[in-house]
Formats: structure tokens, sequence, C-alpha cells
């Protein structure tokens, strides 16, 4: 490893003779400064300790930067790669800035699509095998397994009250309506002011046949 230094800037130089490798990296003397003070700051225990960009203190600003090259496989090639121990680190907290990132939006996906699925799907009583079932509101599609997204949550409990639904007539190729209460169960072609019309006349039509 060999360090040079102009007015302006450090060079870490290295080379391996077996490979014939060689890697380089530079350091301005203003990211010197400021990596200096960070490392200070950090440690404040260590207040009374002389600057090292004091001229005096040139073997020891060498020893310090020596213990803080690092040579490592580069992640993004097969290649070695050289860089001072702060790059690593600020390539460290971008991976874990990245890693933290994506799985946030990972989890607003989930929620999202968690969210669309309570939005598309209900809960429905089936009165021949007494238990629940899902109903798709979109396409009327049943199914026995709660959809998967809602993980460890379930839809509410249907409410007690006949609905107006549409369905497609295979035998006439048409849309008609029919009305259903999926909290109990019940199906029927008929609205319930039209069932009460049809209960009152075959009650008339048995009193009047009396």
């Amino acid at each position: 490893l060999s360090i040079l230094r102009s007015p302006h800037d450090f060079v870490f130089y290295t080379y391996q003779p077996s490979t014939r490798l060689q890697m380089r990296t530079k350091l301005s003397m203003s990211k010197l400064r400021e990596w200096l003070h960070e490392t200070q700051e950090q440690r404040k225990e260590q207040a009374e300790e002389v600057c090292l960009l004091d001229q005096k203190r040139q073997a020891d600003l060498l020893e310090w930067l020596v213990k803080r090259v690092v040579i490592r496989k580069n992640p993004k090639g097969h290649n070695m790669q050289l860089l001072l121990q702060f790059e690593a680190e600020e390539e460290r907290v971008i991976r874990l800035v990245t890693k933290v990132q994506s799985q946030w939006r990972r989890l607003k996906s989930l929620r999202q699509a968690k969210e669309k699925t309570i939005d598309q799907y209900e809960k429905i009583y089936v009165r021949e095998h007494n238990v629940y079932a899902y109903r798709n509101i979109r396409t009327d599609e049943r199914q026995w397994e709660k959809p998967k997204l809602l993980c460890n949550d379930d839809l509410a409990e249907p409410v007690d009250e006949w609905r107006k639904e549409e369905t497609f007539d295979p035998a006439t190729g048409t849309k008609c309506h029919y009305y259903a209460n999926y909290a109990t169960g019940q199906s029927s072609w008929l609205s319930e002011e039209d069932a009460a019309r049809l209960v009152q006349r075959r009650y008339r039509s048995k009193h009047e046949s009396d």
C-alpha cells in the first residue's frame, strides 16, 4: 500500500505482484477534514487528542489512514476493490436504507392489496352447509377459503338485510335480478314488497273462497 500526498488530496495505491492487480482511490483534503471532525465528534472522550492535520503529526495521520483502508471483493463484480472506511460505511448505510425502503414498499403494496380484497369480497352464510363462505362482489363467484391476502384478519359478519343482486342467466343469455339475504343464506326472485303483496293476495283469495 502506498499513500501519496499533494496539497489538495491523498492518493491510495496498491499493487499485488503475483496477480498484477492495481487499485487506486483518492481522498480530498476537504473530505479528510470532514472525516476527522466526524470521528472526533463520535469519540468525545478523546477531545484532548491533537488534530492529526498538524504538520508535526504527519506520521500519526498516515498510520490513522492506513488502519482505515479497506480492501474487499467488489459487490458489483468479481474483482477486488480499494476504498476507505467512511466509504464502506456510507455504502453500508445506503444498503440498509435501500432494504428498509424496499420492505416499506412491500408492506405498503400488501396493505393496498389487502384493502382492495376487503372491498372486493364479502362474507356470506351458506344455509345448506351451516358455514360461511366468501363472495366476490364484482363477479359473484363464491369460495370456501378465506382470501389469502387477508392473512390473520377476516371480513365482517354479513348484515341481516335483503339486497337486490344481478346475475347472468345462461338459458336466456341476459342479465336478471334476484334478492339475497347473506346473513341468513336466503335468496328469492321476489323483493320483500313483491313477496308481501303475493302473501296478501293469497290470503284474500283464501278468505274469499271460504
